[in-house]
């Protein structure tokens, strides 16, 4: 296992551990996992050490940016969602605009849409994952692109909900994901996806015929 892979793996565990141990501390108060107890003071360590710097250059420059690789978005949020939360709660609020920071770069990878389908969204063009196979070369991949916004607007929520008065680089990030998340919807709420919604809500068990998955919730409802 290679330096990086046991750097990502001891910070996942770290972030994770709080998680999983919640019901415990319920019951039973812990120091090390309070706000500012040992738990939160290594992640921020390896955060400030190695994992910002990862994100930054291996995530987004490399993969993203030149790349095309928007699985990248998808790896982004997994790294980052559970520090995020711990940031919330915590209020540090510089820490979450080192993530939203990260998150504005990303935003300068959106593409144009097209006369027919307007609005912004990322387009895979390479990498691992994307082919003319399954179909996802130069296209937007939905799970990629709603795990990202979903992530991204959990930021914007943390610092647009805090009583800490913000300046102009907070009010840009959140009126930036604002913006993107609507045009998101307004491209993906077409007039098929509509009809297939209200398929779906009205569908009785008794509407499904063969065992055809086509009247279940995909994530793109949802």
């Amino acid at each position: 296992m290679n330096m990086s892979c046991k750097i990502n793996w001891l910070f996942c565990l770290l972030t994770f551990v709080p998680l999983f141990a919640s019901n415990y501390c319920i019951a039973a108060p812990d120091a090390r996992f309070v706000c500012g107890g040992s738990i939160e003071k290594v992640v921020w360590g390896l955060w400030d050490q190695n994992i910002q710097e990862f994100i930054k250059q291996k995530q987004i420059r490399d993969r993203l940016f030149k790349q095309g690789d928007v699985y990248a978005l998808y790896d982004f949020q997994v790294h980052t969602h559970n520090i995020v939360s711990m940031a919330r709660r915590c209020n540090r609020l510089s820490r979450l605009m080192e993530v939203a920071r990260l998150v504005r770069t990303v935003y300068g990878a959106l593409e144009s849409g097209t006369p027919s389908s307007p609005g912004r969204r990322w387009v895979c063009r390479d990498g691992t994952i994307c082919n003319d196979k399954n179909r996802l070369l130069n296209q937007e991949v939905m799970l990629d692109s709603i795990q990202f916004l979903v992530f991204a607007s959990s930021v914007a929520n943390a610092l647009a909900s805090s009583d800490t008065p913000f300046g102009d680089e907070e009010k840009i990030f959140i009126g930036d994901t604002v913006q993107i998340a609507v045009e998101h919807l307004l491209h993906w709420d077409d007039d098929a996806a509509l009809l297939a919604l209200r398929r779906a809500t009205t569908s009785t068990p008794l509407d499904v015929k063969n065992g055809t998955s086509a009247l279940f919730f995909t994530d793109k409802p949802l």
